[in-house]
């Protein structure tokens, strides 16, 4: 019996960003990786996931991900996971929007890892 992976939702439109985090993921099989592309396809997830952790892209095709976020946490009872800004924009700052930290892009591979295993190590 294989032990249940926990799930981190994506939300990114730029398929370059969804594969490198998907091949990040892969070294840590203790999680899922689950991408939505823009705001509508992640209130179609929604009902469907139940995830631990937020990534957060702050543009998106039809909507700003600052805007997205608290209605993705009240629709589906998500306010107590943690979300992630990304984001290319450096004036951004953290703790913004209900943010706990925000990962400029380029993604530092490093710092993503580290974080994983500190948020969300394996058991």
């Amino acid at each position: 019996m294989s032990a249940v992976r926990r799930q981190v939702l994506y939300i990114e439109d730029e398929p370059m960003n969804a594969e490198l985090m998907h091949a990040l993921f892969e070294q840590r099989p203790h999680l899922e990786l689950v991408v939505a592309v823009d705001g509508a396809q992640a209130f179609r997830l929604g009902p469907t996931l139940a995830p631990v952790l937020l990534l957060v892209d702050l543009r998106l095709p039809d909507c700003l991900g600052s805007e997205l976020l608290p209605l993705l946490r009240l629709r589906f009872g998500w306010r107590g996971v943690p979300a992630v800004a990304v984001t290319a924009e450096h004036g951004f700052g953290g703790g913004s929007g209900g943010f706990i930290e925000v990962w400029h892009k380029p993604i530092d591979l490093e710092q993503v890892l580290r974080r994983l295993d500190e948020w969300l190590p394996a058991d």
